[in-house]
């Protein structure tokens, strides 16, 4: 048996978000869903999932421009805008169900509401099959050490 795991998530319970910038909600979505690790300063991919939920739909060119421009409003570093890493974020987005690119531009996936596409793909696809799997391992080991 492989010790690789075939899907992984890493989830984080927060105070609820009442009050909250938008900037600073789409961090605290990032950290809660794992995308980013608390304490991390390189948080371009807050600013990705920002650019996406106010433009809608954009091509990766248009997300560049749009993450340099945002964090250049709220004071912060260029560092991380370059295109390698862009992409790199976009597609750790797409792999775990959030976002998904249709005729070259990137938006929520299926053009959800930002919490359907949590449920549809996050919820069902990814963190549903991991607790049957945990559960399936839970009751080998029932049978086996009985």
């Amino acid at each position: 048996m492989n010790d690789r795991p075939l899907s992984e998530i890493t989830l984080r319970k927060y105070e609820h978000p009442g009050g909250l910038e938008k900037r600073a909600l789409v961090r605290k979505i990032c950290l809660s869903i794992g995308l980013l690790n608390p304490g991390d300063s390189r948080d371009v991919i807050v600013d990705i999932l920002y650019s996406i939920f106010t433009k809608k739909q954009l091509t990766t060119e248009e997300i560049i421009n749009e993450a340099r421009v945002n964090r250049g409003k709220g004071k912060n570093s260029s560092q991380g805008t370059s295109q390698s890493n862009i992409r790199t974020q976009l597609r750790k987005l797409k792999n775990i169900g959030l976002i998904e690119k249709n005729e070259r531009k990137y938006r929520v996936r299926e053009g959800l509401a930002l919490s359907e596409a949590f449920k549809k793909h996050v919820r069902e696809e990814i963190i549903d099959n991991i607790l049957q799997r945990v559960e399936k391992l839970m009751e080998e080991a029932d049978k086996r050490f009985s």
